[in-house]
């Protein structure tokens, strides 16, 4: 095939030469008519420019950030895209191009079959490559276009790893199921773990998310680690999972196929099984849970199963019954899941606001317990991420977790887990929401709490005498509360333009600002016209309403003394409903309950409940207590403005001290 002259486009040139668009536009300009002026275009609709000539400028005239740009230049030239275009083809070159360790160009095209077939390379020829396949690739390909950007990329296998995340990219055949930069650091990690933990595993991707898995393992593999991929057949039915497939080999890793169903075993002794599989976008909840019990049902002693998918169908309790006929049927069989959680938010990296959870299967080995692990019961390591920062420290804790859940028993109880808990998988799989952040009881010393309550005199503050009783708390999750026992009530959006300050025939407004800084005065209000005109479905707060904001840092929450205010998004309102249950929920319980917490996702978020024979004790003793601290606070700015005062006069000599002590008003009264 005869070799195109590549062209590149204004932006490939701004990443060839690491500079903004704009640079590029001044470039064309600024040099037009000097000695080296900037290479004309070679097509004007749409603009096209020499690859060679862009590159050739670069490096004479010095413009530009990468000094690697001459090399680098078939990697932003349209002979990138026209290469990509067609995976089946490049990618078989590109794994030649490897194998031989030589550029293509080197070799009579006849000849380049014969060495893949008849010399002694690294891999076999096989269903990944076999030698028709090649044979109509080096007729059909562009040997020297490949050459080119193998040489761009500094080795074919870099130009494979090119080719192979270009199918995630937007718009690209496996774009549906990409994940972000942080998404593939942190699953890459887990897998890793798991796969070193048992190096014995095969490695087996399902469907194309189980290969964007593949994809994100590779970078946390070293060289010490020699893993087996097995390949499924139904990954080789599309140019793309061939040209993955090749990839790995590529990289040197061994490949074999994977036995499904009454295949024909292999000769050599079944190792256990690592399945990593991923399915962001599954029509139905029951669609994708009876995609992973098939994968369940297969695991055999010693296997393990990574499972990415959306939260809906795999943490949120609306699939509660759907996940109970697959985890939990009739029976008494439990599947073995070992490891749940959601996930952090911006996972998905075209799925918006999707959230994506992780399940971890794994079957006992063969070997019978002995000793105190015989005849316990399972348990799952239930993560509380989905609020957490995905930094390195939270990487290196949920890929421990995980690694140490796919484990036997003894080594769960003996893990210290930061951010998860060990629960027996019995007793999870009843849950209708997957969360470890379920209604707990935790047992408080009252005689400790009195002991403190006499040391911050505390009968004194709120006239109530005390005595230690026992002790029985019980919290309850925010999504649960809602609906049972709180009303939650989105914020409205205020535009700037429409406020004012506080004064006839407005109301106030209450957003971040005022909740952030409870303490200053509220300087924010809108005139009740206006309102009418920009947020005419605002209601109202009610005295007692808790005004919370989960956004721009840490949850905070104060507590409406007076109502009849606006409350301006993204904070919202949280209404107490009347107690249920021999329990209510307390505006002022709340607000502290949701500024103690660190994390942004409400679904995490725990309320305490008050009894209802110690409501009005605990509205009494806060009311009080906040009364105490007005005055102080009083105390405190009469303070500030008298040391303003002293200040500003006796430098000034405006005051001065009476020493004959005649100031008629020096009392300590007048004070």
């Amino acid at each position: 095939m005869p070799q195109q002259n590549p062209t590149l486009s204004m932006q490939g040139i701004a990443d060839l030469a690491q500079v903004k668009r704009p640079v590029v536009s001044v470039w064309r300009t600024r040099y037009a008519d000097s000695e080296q002026p900037f290479p004309a275009p070679v097509q004007e609709d749409p603009l096209r420019f020499g690859a060679r000539e862009v590159a050739e400028w670069l490096t004479e005239t010095g413009r530009g950030n990468n000094e690697h740009a001459a090399v680098e230049n078939p990697l932003h030239a349209d002979l990138r895209a026209r290469l990509f275009a067609d995976p089946e083809t490049t990618s078989a070159l590109l794994l030649l191009a490897e194998l031989l360790g030589e550029p293509l160009g080197g070799f009579f095209p006849e000849e380049l079959v014969r060495e893949y077939v008849e010399e002694d390379l690294p891999v076999p020829a096989d269903e990944i490559l076999d030698w028709h396949a090649l044979d109509e690739a080096i007729d059909t390909g562009d040997l020297a276009g490949v050459d080119a950007l193998a040489e761009a990329a500094f080795s074919a296998r870099n130009a494979l790893d090119l080719l192979i995340s270009s199918f995630t990219d937007r718009g690209g055949v496996w774009a549906s199921e990409a994940l972000t930069q942080q998404a593939q650091t942190l699953l890459g990690t887990v897998c890793a773990e798991l796969y070193r933990d048992a190096p014995t595993r095969r490695i087996v991707p399902a469907g194309i998310g189980g290969m964007v898995l593949v994809d994100a393992l590779l970078p946390h593999l070293t060289e010490q680690d020699t893993p087996v991929f097995s390949y499924r057949d139904s990954l080789l039915d599309t140019p793309e999972g061939r040209a993955s497939w090749r990839r790995l080999r590529a990289h040197g890793y061994y490949t074999s196929p994977y036995a499904e169903g009454d295949a024909e075993l292999p000769l050599e002794l079944p190792a256990p099984e690592l399945h990593l599989a991923a399915w962001q976008t599954p029509s139905t909840p029951d669609e994708f849970l009876s995609w992973v019990d098939d994968m369940v049902v297969a695991l055999s002693p010693g296997d393990a199963l990574v499972v990415l998918g959306p939260s809906t169908a795999m943490v949120d309790a609306a699939a509660h019954r759907s996940r109970t006929e697959f985890l939990r049927p009739r029976g008494g069989y439990l599947a073995p899941l070992r490891y749940c959680s959601e996930l952090p938010k911006g996972m998905s990296r075209f799925g918006g606001r999707r959230r994506l959870a992780l399940w971890v299967f794994a079957e006992p080995s063969s070997e019978p317990q002995t000793g105190a692990q015989a005849g316990q019961p399972p348990m799952t390591v239930v993560g509380v991420h989905s609020g957490r920062r995905a930094d390195a420290s939270f990487v290196s804790d949920l890929a421990a977790d995980v690694a140490i859940s796919a484990g036997d028993r003894e080594g769960i109880r003996a893990h210290a887990f930061r951010t998860s808990v060990a629960l027996s998988t019995e007793r999870f799989l009843t849950q209708d929401e997957f969360s470890a952040r379920t209604p707990e009881r935790s047992a408080i010393d009252g005689g400790d709490l009195l002991a403190s309550y006499w040391e911050l005199h505390g009968e004194d503050i709120t006239g109530l005498r005390m005595m230690a009783g026992t002790a029985d708390q019980v919290k309850i999750l925010f999504t649960e509360a809602i609906g049972s026992r709180a009303k939650d009530i989105t914020g409205n959006r205020v535009p700037a333009q429409a406020l004012t300050t506080p004064q006839s025939g407005a109301v106030g407004v209450i957003g971040t600002q005022e909740i952030r800084n409870p303490e200053s005065p509220r300087l924010r209000a809108i005139d009740r016209l206006m309102l009418e005109e920009v947020a005419h479905q605002a209601q109202f707060t009610e005295p007692g309403d808790v005004i919370y904001v989960a956004t721009g840092g840490s949850p905070a929450a104060i507590v409406d003394r007076t109502g009849g205010n606006v409350v301006e998004a993204p904070a919202r309102t949280l209404r107490c409903l009347p107690p249920t249950l021999g329990h209510a929920l307390v505006p002022d319980v709340v607000a502290a309950d949701i500024c103690a917490e660190d994390r942004r996702d409400r679904k995490t978020w725990q309320l305490r409940l008050v009894p209802t024979g110690q409501v009005d004790t605990v509205i009494q003793a806060t009311t009080r207590i906040r009364r105490s601290r007005d005055e102080l606070y009083e105390e405190l700015a009469r303070l500030s403005a008298l040391e303003k005062a002293l200040l500003h006069g006796l430098t000034s000599n405006a005051l001065r001290k009476d020493h004959d002590n005649t100031n008629p008003h020096n009392s300590k009264d007048a004070l």
